[in-house]
């Protein structure tokens, strides 16, 4: 009869490489933080773009286009749950607090506009964005997420003071330090951690 139990030692490697595993699963490279980054980033300088030249009489339809990256999202990260087969705690946390976020953006912008307050909407989607970035920096402790949620804030403070035709470029701002930067950060800690 085999003895299949570990010793004190083999339990403590196992739990360590189980616990790398889930936080290299988690961060995984950086993949829809790219996403959503670039895909904010080009919606919101073509919607400044557009309204300078005055190119369309609604040019917020233009957020339209997030629909995309959603789709996409939503089957990227359906494959990924296929083929690794388990989701770690951190990850399911994550997925709240970006969820969370989410209905935090519906319900302020439709607050916002109710109250027709629209030189806030940039100034209040900033500070949101701040909330889910920082958060998710600290699960994982990803210093640049975190640094990109506190930007997100300090821009927030700046643009409220800023002319409503210039606020939506400290979006554009704002996704580069928090999710663009951080994004290829974490791919690049990605490709040195396998």
């Amino acid at each position: 009869m085999e003895n299949n139990t570990m010793t004190g030692l083999e339990s403590l490697q196992l739990i360590d490489s189980m616990i790398k595993r889930a936080r290299n699963r988690f961060s995984e490279n950086g993949h829809l933080y790219l996403v959503w980054g670039w895909a904010i980033f080009i919606i919101t300088l073509l919607q400044f773009v557009v309204i300078r030249m005055q190119w369309m009489t609604q040019p917020n339809m233009l957020w339209m286009l997030t629909f995309l990256p959603w789709i996409y999202m939503m089957i990227y990260l359906n494959k990924k749950n296929r083929t690794s087969g388990v989701r770690t705690y951190t990850e399911e946390i994550a997925g709240v607090v970006w969820l969370a976020f989410a209905c935090m953006m519906f319900v302020a912008g439709f607050v916002l506009g109710q109250a027709k307050a629209f030189t806030l909407i940039y100034p209040v989607t900033l500070i949101l964005y701040g909330m889910p970035t920082f958060i998710s920096g600290y699960i994982i402790r990803f210093r640049p997420l975190m640094a990109g949620g506190i930007g997100c804030w300090v821009l927030a403070i700046v643009c409220s003071k800023t002319p409503v035709e210039y606020q939506i470029l400290f979006l554009t701002a704002a996704v580069l330090l928090a999710w663009i930067i951080p994004g290829y950060l974490m791919r690049q800690k990605h490709q040195t951690e396998k």
